[in-house]
């Protein structure tokens, strides 16, 4: 593979789906926000360039200082939907260097079960494809909270 790595992490989801004020990447789980485990399984890739993460122009969410010592950039450049940051984002990595000829693996802010040994697999196996792929794991896109008082759960998310 001669061309260079760029990874794109869309994170301008507003949990809207989820039903909290507290979007779904920002969520803490095991003293972390979501976005830490992503950006951590990036960064232990030295092979991209530039991690990139898009959030919305109006996100008061987002602090750098909770994933210091991880390498990426922030541009505030997010849309109204998932597709739109990721083209926004697309736009924005030129600032790096990344050219037509680069490759951008997008992976979803709110997607913490990625790892190292995951995005290496998926290169690797792509390094010599001229299209590229999707890697694609089961998940279970359902959150529930369990009321201490009762038996109850509450559900949200696409799941059916």
């Amino acid at each position: 593979m001669t061309s260079r790595l760029f990874a794109l992490i869309p994170c301008a989801g507003t949990g809207s789906r989820s039903g909290s004020a507290m979007p779904k990447q920002y969520r803490t789980v095991a003293g972390r926000d979501l976005l830490h485990y992503t950006l951590a399984a990036f960064d232990a890739c030295n092979e991209f360039s530039q991690t990139l993460v898009v959030i919305s122009p109006d996100d008061n969410h987002f602090d750098a200082r909770r994933f210091a010592g991880l390498r990426f950039a922030v541009r505030r450049c997010g849309g109204a939907s998932r597709q739109a940051s990721v083209y926004n984002g697309l736009g924005a990595l030129a600032e790096f260097g990344a050219t037509d000829d680069d490759w951008v693996l997008v992976h979803d802010a709110a997607r913490p079960g990625i790892t190292p040994a995951l995005i290496r697999t998926l290169v690797d196996t792509l390094k010599d494809d001229p299209v590229g792929g999707i890697m694609a794991l089961p998940v279970a896109d359902t959150l529930k909270r369990v009321a201490p008082e009762d038996d109850a759960t509450s559900e949200a998310g696409g799941a059916r």
